[in-house]
């Protein structure tokens, strides 16, 4: 909540803390690359400053070091999470004005949003600092009749050019990023979509509502129209995660400060749970093999699962 981006090691020691934004930061994510530059990497954030920024943080052992080097503009509203593509050549933002961005990540040569003129999409922005190359998106996807919660490039290589994306309207789209399209909907009448997940082989998408369901759809039919399953949760369901190497498990973060783990084969019950926290909410969850990532109220934490993969 306080702007910065922070970087730590496998032993949760602080390496890194970069002032990126000047208000909370809603979604960070690793921008893929085909260099071969190891030094390096490229963070995407989107804020409630209503920009999404590109941070190339340098992981030198003596003295890591983070530089912003491009602000991503015309949101009117807060963001509320950002995305790449499997490449890393595009990135999807999702904000609370019911709009979806699409950017390419090459970095400009100079401006391409001019933020000193008067009108009211850009007047309330302070201007960036000259250094950093202020983009503009490439295409908008609009449907969406409420704030969109999370918008995601498809993982599977079947279905490149797609992307999904869920919101407060309590629906689930499917969109043609190329032409801007939306060619299919999912109504979830009354269950406002908090959180939007995919596995990696592209078969399941999951979607965290505030009915305290996640509920469960199979992009293998031909016409994704209703779930076919639910995980039910005792409070509401506020992120989930998917695992690269454990393509049946999934991790769902919760308001009660709880993580469980799931397996999609059979969803009656968690496989198991554990208290992160007392009286705080977890707000986000990642998912490698067995080591799980924690991001809420309480702060982060790190914990393995026995016996997982």
């Amino acid at each position: 909540y306080d702007g910065h981006l922070c970087l730590f090691d496998y032993s949760q020691n602080l390496v890194l803390d970069a002032s990126v934004h000047q208000s909370p930061i809603t979604s960070v994510c690793v921008v893929p690359s085909s260099s071969s530059d190891t030094e390096s990497r490229i963070l995407a954030s989107s804020s409630h400053d209503l920009t999404a920024c590109l941070t190339r943080i340098f992981l030198s052992p003596e003295s890591p070091t983070a530089f912003t080097i491009a602000s991503l503009h015309l949101h009117t509203s807060p963001l509320s999470s950002i995305s790449t593509d499997p490449s890393g050549s595009h990135l999807l933002t999702s904000s609370w004005d019911g709009l979806i961005d699409v950017y390419d990540t090459s970095i400009p040569d100079d401006h391409q949003v001019n933020l000193e003129r008067g009108d009211d999409r850009k007047k309330r922005r302070k201007t960036a600092p000259a250094n950093i190359k202020r983009k503009a998106p490439m295409a908008v996807l609009e449907s969406h009749t409420a704030r969109v919660s999370k918008a995601l490039f498809a993982a599977s290589e079947s279905a490149q050019g797609k992307a999904y994306s869920c919101g407060f309207d309590s629906t689930v789209r499917t969109w043609d990023v190329e032409s801007g399209v939306c060619i299919n909907t999912v109504n979830v009448p009354e269950r406002p979509i908090l959180d939007l997940a995919e596995t990696p082989d592209g078969n399941v998408l999951l979607a965290a509502s505030t009915d305290r369901t996640v509920s469960i759809f199979d992009l293998r039919v031909s016409s994704l129209s209703s779930s076919t399953g639910t995980m039910m949760h005792s409070v509401t369901p506020s992120s989930i995660a998917t695992s690269e190497t454990g393509k049946h498990q999934v991790v769902t973060g919760s308001y009660d400060g709880v993580a469980r783990l799931w397996d999609l084969r059979s969803t009656k019950g968690a496989m198991t749970n554990f208290r992160v926290w007392d009286g705080m909410k977890v707000l986000a969850v990642d998912l490698a093999g067995n080591v799980v990532g924690i991001g809420g109220e309480g702060g982060m934490e790190v914990w393995r699962i026995a016996g997982g993969s």
